[in-house]
């Protein structure tokens, strides 16, 4: 997201700071695993022979669901105090450099999957 950014030494101390305590917090975060863990309990009755559990796998899948909210809100937390870190050209210059990513990724999506073209015959 940063690359091609240009920060002042200040600003890469307090990101690096900042990346630093989420990479700390993931080390002793059980999330991970938890999802892992689930994952695995669902592919276990998936493979069990006989009638499906569907009430347990609807439960696994709402735990699943809360694990990934719980890390998909700690990723913002990240995100947002890298956020005020920069300065509104900074943010601008990103927001153009995934403008352009975007774009190259529809290009790149349109080559692998053309759409049919109709025959004229």
């Amino acid at each position: 997201m940063l690359e091609g950014i240009d920060l002042t030494k200040q600003q890469q101390k307090k990101i690096q700071t900042i990346l630093q305590q989420a990479g700390d917090q993931d080390q002793t975060d059980t999330i991970r695993d938890d999802l892992g863990r689930v994952r695995r309990q669902i592919q276990d009755i998936l493979s069990e022979p006989g009638q499906l559990d569907r009430p347990k796998i609807q439960a696994l899948l709402q735990q699943q669901a809360t694990l990934r909210a719980e890390q998909e809100a700690r990723h913002l937390d990240v995100a947002e105090q890298i956020h005020d870190v920069l300065t509104p050209e900074q943010l601008s210059a990103i927001k153009a450099r995934q403008a352009k990513i975007r774009d190259l990724m529809d290009q790149l999506r349109e080559v692998q999957h053309p759409v049919p073209q109709a025959s004229s015959n």
